[in-house]
């Protein structure tokens, strides 16, 4: 089994990606996932050219910032700005949706046009690219758009979850366990899934990613030989001061970015390469690697 340390918010501002460089050059973080419309994209990708062993994948993102198309339905009139939420992409016509996949396909060509990328993994902000219509379509559409593989954010669950995690985020879980399991019965999207066994472990310890966490989830699945790769998601990238205007329209994002959560989960990362460097391989037998 891979084992993949993985970060996202790559690329939204220089705070947070440096701070995630960081848990690359002194932890174990081995992936990380791009924004193509960041605000700071091009000292972003600078940086990955300057460091072979981290992989990338491209991270989507309708929430914040500015769209790389001309896509007025995307966007807050007011602010000009990329606006989206989760219903609206539920509920979204086939005009929506069509300017949806175009601002989509043109952050995967931006990525792979700047990285000489031939194939990509995907996922993307708050998981938006779990909207039924749109796996479907990435997944239809994924020789075209050069993706080799789709994140399915949904953690292996258990009852005992909550009373260790917060009642927001065991519904969030499983409200994208529904999702996915919608996304199943299609037969194109059900035969991608069988082909790439790959597990998630990021939504029910979300922001609160620590040592026990991790143990929790080595122990939940350390008897299936079946999975192909374990990503585990973190977050350990806190905006730097001076970054606050990027977010003027987006108070909650504001203070997710500026959250002390991230240093925390950063601590984590790093101490996993330092004095507990084994606690993986001492843990359940499983092996790290860095590309």
């Amino acid at each position: 089994m891979k084992i993949l340390f993985h970060a996202d918010d790559y690329g939204l501002s220089r705070g947070i990606t440096d701070n995630i460089l960081l848990c690359h050059d002194n932890g174990v973080l081995n992936r990380v996932s791009l924004i193509a419309n960041g605000y700071d994209y091009e000292y972003a990708c600078q940086q990955l050219k300057q460091r072979k062993s981290l992989d990338v994948c491209v991270h989507l993102n309708l929430i914040e910032g500015s769209p790389l198309t001309k896509a007025p339905l995307l966007i807050n009139q007011t602010s000009g700005l990329l606006n989206l939420t989760f219903v609206s992409m539920l509920k979204a016509n086939e005009k929506l949706k069509s300017q949806i996949f175009e601002e989509c396909s043109a952050q995967i060509l931006r990525i792979r046009q700047t990285l000489s990328m031939q194939t990509i993994s995907l996922d993307s902000h708050q998981h938006y690219h779990m909207v039924p219509w749109l796996f479907y379509a990435l997944i239809k559409h994924r020789k075209s758009l050069g993706i080799k593989s789709i994140r399915c954010a949904a953690d292996p669950a258990r009852l005992s979850d909550l009373f260790v995690t917060s009642p927001l985020s065991v519904a969030k879980n499983t409200f994208l366990r529904f999702i996915h399991l919608i996304n199943q019965r299609k037969t194109l999207t059900h035969q991608y899934l069988q082909q790439n066994n790959n597990l998630f472990w990021g939504l029910l310890y979300t922001g609160k990613q620590n040592m026990q966490t991790i143990n929790r989830c080595f122990q939940r699945i350390k008897n299936n030989a079946d999975i192909h790769t374990l990503e585990i998601l973190l977050h350990p990238g806190q905006a730097k001061a001076g970054e606050e205007h990027f977010w003027k329209y987006y108070p909650k994002l504001l203070k997710y970015y500026y959250s002390s959560d991230r240093l925390q989960e950063q601590q984590t990362l790093l101490k996993l390469q330092g004095d507990n460097n084994n606690f993986i391989q001492n843990t359940v037998s499983l092996k790290t690697s860095k590309k």
